[in-house]
């Protein structure tokens, strides 16, 4: 019993994480749009910016990145495959999985979330490694997350996030 309710825990987490980093390309893609955000939003805009920027230690980065471990679907064109997630940010994420994608690439990588809309980051690989057997891609955001693009108000944007008023 112990062992499901820090598994459901953990996976919880994780989701937790997926969306903040979610919400962060959002706002960071209307913040470069130029678009204005509401108070709620600036406030969140501000946390998250507190939390998700500046060096992650490696000196390769400008936005700190959160280990994780969720099953995404990666879709590029008509190329569809499975992966793992292992870790993000507010600006990318790497992924270990088989799908024979190359630096250039275009990519989607949709989160499941039961019961409510995926996620869906759209992102350009950066990074393919081959270690091990192991084959994993870098993947760095791109523009506003799909599901959030694709709607045209204020009030279908918070329903396409999950979010509640």
């Amino acid at each position: 019993m112990h062992a499901t309710l820090a598994s459901s825990l953990q996976q919880f987490e994780n989701l937790r994480a997926v969306y903040r980093c979610y919400r962060y390309a959002y706002l960071r893609a209307t913040q470069e749009a130029e678009v204005g955000i509401d108070a709620k939003e600036t406030a969140l805009w501000n946390e998250l910016s507190e939390e998700y920027e500046g060096d992650d230690n490696d000196g390769r980065r400008g936005l700190k990145r959160q280990a994780i471990f969720v099953p995404v679907l990666l879709t590029s064109g008509a190329t569809i495959g499975e992966g793992i997630a292992v870790d993000i940010s507010g600006g990318g994420i790497f992924v270990l999985s088989q799908i024979p994608k190359t630096e250039g690439d275009s990519i989607q990588v949709h989160f499941h979330r039961p019961g409510q809309s995926d996620l869906v980051f759209t992102g350009i690989v950066v990074r393919r490694c081959v270690e091990l057997g192991n084959a994993g891609l870098g993947i760095r955001f791109e523009g506003v997350p799909m599901s959030i693009d694709r709607c045209c108000d204020e009030q279908s944007r918070g329903t396409a996030l999950g979010c509640t008023a």
